[in-house]
C-alpha cells in the first residue's frame, strides 16, 4: 500500500515559491524556522499539514528533488533550505554560513563572543537593510534602511557584517569579524567585555533566566550534538 504524502499540492508550492523567492532575492538559504513563520503566515496550519512528523523530515522525504535541506555540522539547531537547482553556489552559501565563535582553546587571541552577537556580524544581509542589535535580551534583526530604529536598539552598518567568501580561510573570517564586533562596540559606546558568552550567560542567570538555557549557552556546538539529557533532568533544569 502506498504511503500518503505528507504535503498537500498547494503546501508543496508555497514551500518551493517561498524557498526560491528567498533565494533568488538573497542569494542565501532560508531558515527553517522561518520557512515555517513564512508558512503559517501564507494560513498553513503547521500542525495539521505536519502532524506528528518534524517539518525538516517531511521535506527531505518528499521535496528531495526540489530542495537541499541541510543540517549546519558545527551550528547542529541550525537547519537551512536552499533549492537544489541553485547547485554548487546553494552549497558554498550554506557551508560560509556554517560558523561558529571560535573557541579559546583554538584560537586564543579571539574572544568567545555570545552566539546572537557572533551571528549577527557573521551572517548575511540583504541590500538596502541595517541590522539592529538589542542587548537585554540579547538579539538582532534586519530592517529597513529609512526606518527610524527603537532607542533600545543599536545600528550595526552593513560595512561591518562580515560574510565568507567561498575561498576564505576560517580563521581568517573569525579574525575579520572579531574585529568589526570591536570596532562596532567602541564606536557604538558599548563595552566589549558586555559581549562576550560569559558575561551574557551571568546577565541571563541574574534575570531568572532557567538552568538549561543557560547551560546550552554554555556549550560548544560540538558538545551539544553529543549531551543527552533524561526528560526528567530536563524538566529540573528547566524550573531551575
Amino acid at each position: 500500500m502506498a504511503t500518503r504524502p505528507i504535503l498537500a499540492p498547494d503546501v508543496r508550492q508555497k514551500i518551493l515559491s517561498i524557498v526560491s523567492l528567498h533565494w533568488e532575492t538573497n542569494g542565501a538559504p532560508l531558515l527553517l524556522s522561518r520557512l515555517g513563520q513564512l508558512l503559517r503566515t501564507g494560513g498553513v496550519d503547521l500542525t495539521a499539514t505536519f502532524g506528528s512528523t518534524k517539518m525538516v523530515d517531511a521535506l527531505r522525504l518528499e521535496l528531495d528533488e526540489n530542495l537541499i535541506v541541510k543540517t549546519l555540522p558545527e551550528n547542529p539547531t541550525i537547519v537551512v533550505v536552499a533549492p537544489r537547482n541553485a547547485g554548487a553556489a546553494a552549497n558554498v552559501a550554506i557551508q560560509a554560513l556554517d560558523q561558529s565563535p571560535p573557541k579559546n582553546d583554538d584560537s586564543p587571541a579571539i574572544p568567545r563572543y555570545n552566539k546572537a552577537i557572533w551571528a549577527a556580524f557573521s551572517w548575511p544581509i540583504k541590500p538596502g537593510q541595517v541590522r539592529t542589535v538589542s542587548l537585554e535580551p540579547v538579539a538582532f534583526k534586519d530592517v529597513d534602511a529609512n526606518l527610524a530604529i527603537s532607542a533600545a536598539t543599536k545600528k550595526i552598518s552593513p560595512a561591518l557584517v562580515v560574510t565568507r567568501t567561498a575561498n576564505q580561510d576560517p580563521k581568517e573570517h573569525q579574525r575579520l569579524v572579531a574585529q568589526a564586533i570591536t570596532k562596532w562596540a567602541k564606536d557604538s559606546g558599548v563595552a566589549e567585555s558586555e559581549l562576550l558568552a560569559s558575561n551574557i550567560a551571568k546577565k541571563s542567570a541574574n534575570a531568572g533566566d532557567s538552568l538549561l538555557s543557560r547551560m546550552i549557552e554554555a556549550l560548544s556546538p560540538d558538545q551539544l550534538q553529543r549531551v543527552a539529557l533524561p526528560l526528567d533532568v530536563v524538566d529540573r533544569l528547566l524550573k531551575s
